[in-house]
């Protein structure tokens, strides 16, 4: 996570630590902070560790080019498009100098980052797609490979066949989208499996834990489940593990 949230750091810094680097900067140039803006889907532990990765970027970048580098976090309190919107228009009026992006809808963000083009304010996307046609920096991962991998490690698991469920994290979210698109293709290539629910959780461990109970008793005979987001896993866990299945 630090390796990736450097990455992500050091691109959006790019234009201006090339002449940092080289000793070619203005001391007017030094005389204020890089600041960045890092604002996740919504309040999550897994988050707060993304926080953490990006601040220890800013420090290598800082003791690497000898500018001071911060990082201000604003998370929505849930995974709200209009809240996240609302968050990345008011860190743009503060004009900082690059904005840090997971995105909870491709659509509905576009328009709040056409803004920050606008303003020619550099963005990177983590843990997600950038929108179509947009040239901004994307660090992530192959999300349809990772909902492959989970599927299959499943399928597996349960000798492949039996009822199981997808919980989705934000149905929006590039990443968590692909990720269940991709599940449901593999569970499709095995005619002993079927998926008989998928619960939606928007990001939120009591809401994954609520909608899996719901779920387990609607389907006493599901034998698993794959998630999409980092809070379906222990919503979904501590469902099993209040109803006493494994």
């Amino acid at each position: 996570m630090k390796t990736a949230f450097a990455f992500a750091a050091m691109l959006t810094a790019a234009p201006f630590l090339a002449p940092l680097a080289a000793g070619q900067a203005h001391a007017a140039d030094n005389s204020a902070p890089l600041r960045f803006v890092l604002i996740p889907k919504t309040v999550h532990p897994w988050f707060d560790k993304a926080n953490n990765g990006a601040q220890a970027a800013a420090a290598m970048i800082s003791q690497a080019t000898g500018r001071k580098v911060e990082i201000e976090y604003r998370a929505p309190q849930t995974a709200d498009v209009s809240s996240q919107n609302d968050i990345i228009e008011r860190a743009i009026a503060t004009h900082p100098d690059g904005l840090i992006l997971d995105l909870l809808d491709e659509k509905g963000n576009r328009a709040t980052m056409d803004e920050a083009v606008d303003e020619k304010i550099p963005m990177t996307v983590f843990d997600s797609l950038p929108p179509e046609g947009m040239d901004i920096t994307a660090v992530g991962a192959d999300f349809c490979e990772q909902g492959t991998m989970a599927a299959e490690r499943l399928a597996n698991l349960v000798g492949k066949k039996g009822e199981v469920a997808i919980m989705m994290g934000v149905p929006t979210a590039p990443n968590h989208t692909l990720r269940a698109e991709c599940e449901k293709k593999v569970f499709a290539k095995y005619p002993d499996m079927k998926v008989v629910a998928t619960g939606v959780d928007n990001d939120s461990i009591e809401t994954a834990q609520k909608q899996a109970s719901a779920i387990m008793q609607a389907h006493p005979d599901l034998v698993g489940w794959v998630e999409c987001d980092a809070s379906g896993p222990v919503g979904v866990g501590q469902a099993i593990r209040e109803s006493g299945k494994t």
